[in-house]
């Protein structure tokens, strides 16, 4: 972006960048396989129950159903300790009075979470 300047010249002017943003690697999210919950189940109904036992960064729901007939999503968490632990706690979690199946899933997810228009491209002028 460009400021006039009082003797007539453009300034350059570069936006400053906020490093108060918390950065997260790949490494500190962990997703879980989510299946068997209601169809017309919403995000924040499948948000909540998971809430309680950390960091919920994105829920993602699969577009079809797995190959038992069940409607899936993928929880993603940050900065867990035990991974493991976390899949025992989360074995009794219900939605909508139904228990799911939940499981570490045996696939991270490739993404990156997004940040804010650090992460856009900024058109160039030509």
């Amino acid at each position: 972006m460009a400021l006039p300047q009082p003797n007539g010249d453009w300034a350059e002017v570069r936006r400053k960048k906020n490093n108060n943003r918390t950065q997260v690697s790949k490494n500190d999210i962990t997703d879980f396989y989510v299946a068997g919950f209601p169809d017309g189940t919403r995000k924040e109904e499948l948000r909540k129950p998971f809430d309680r036992f950390g960091k919920v960064v994105d829920v993602y729901f699969g577009l079809k159903k797995d190959y038992h007939k069940k409607n899936f999503a993928f929880v993603r968490y940050v900065n867990i300790a035990d991974a493991k632990e976390l899949e025992n706690k989360l074995q009794v979690t219900r939605c909508k009075n139904t228990v799911m199946e939940v499981n570490i899933s045996k696939h991270q997810h490739k993404t990156t979470l997004r940040r804010s228009h650090e992460s856009r491209q900024q058109p160039t002028n030509r």
